[in-house]
């Protein structure tokens, strides 16, 4: 496909191609969002409250909601999948604006958003099953459901609120450094919130010191070092098969 037709009717080519082709991924997500918050927003509440309410209680995602227990699986799996989708379009834009590596058609933008996409999701994976390991060494049963809750919900929540970087780099052209601020910034806060949480469930007093250290290591430094390494390899595969294109 040499040309794409733009959301403005004109027929386009290059970069407006990728760019056009990112608006309308976010309108079907964002547009998918509006009508989830629209019929199932007990979910959203039971999201927002799963956040911080860690102690006293059992799981509020182990709790259905009346009328809409069945949907509760796929509700969390949408807000994950949105979380890493959004991640990925942030990366497409970042290599779309500062590196100019060749997207010849629209097959090769979804290659490489589905690629980094499928990264994030194999990514996130090992590290809920690290967290798994970590669960089943330091706590109950019910710690580890009220763990799951609340990692649900962070993550949930954080693929909320990267609408706002995401549609910034996507709708401001000239805009890279502040967006992107602002995503780690997030990012950030993400993972503390997360981080807390987790010592306030699992942490046992006379263990505290052993669980920091196996948790820093396991979930924090260890994971890093391959998302680097991985990001790293991936960027230079897709780099390599572009130019061989």
């Amino acid at each position: 496909m040499e040309h794409f037709e733009g959301y403005t009717g004109v027929p386009v080519g290059g970069w407006q191609m990728a760019d056009d082709l990112m608006f309308a991924l976010l309108f079907i997500l964002f547009a998918s969002f509006a009508l989830i918050f629209h019929f199932r927003f007990p979910l959203v509440v039971k999201m927002l409250k799963d956040t911080f309410q860690l102690k006293g209680r059992a799981s509020l995602f182990e709790m259905p909601v009346k009328g809409f227990a069945d949907s509760e699986w796929l509700f969390r799996s949408f807000m994950t999948v949105q979380a890493l989708l959004l991640s990925a379009v942030a990366v497409f834009m970042t290599v779309r604006k500062q590196y100019h590596l060749p997207f010849g058609d629209v097959s090769d933008v979804l290659s490489f958003i589905g690629t980094v996409f499928l990264f994030f999701l194999l990514f996130y994976f090992f590290k809920q099953g690290l967290y798994t390991v970590i669960g089943r060494t330091f706590g109950e049963r019910e710690h580890r459901e009220v763990w799951k809750a609340s990692c649900h919900a962070m993550t949930g929540l954080w693929g909320i609120v990267l609408y706002v970087p995401v549609m910034w780099l996507v709708f401001f052209d000239k805009s890279l450094v502040l967006p992107l601020q602002l995503f780690a910034l997030l990012y950030v806060l993400y993972r503390l919130v997360l981080f807390f949480n987790t010592i306030r469930i699992f942490s046992i007093k006379r263990n505290d010191c052993l669980f920091l250290c196996l948790y820093f290591c396991a979930q924090e430094i260890i994971p890093l070092f391959l998302f680097i390494k991985g990001s790293i390899g991936l960027f230079n595969y897709i780099e390599t098969n572009s130019l061989w294109r």
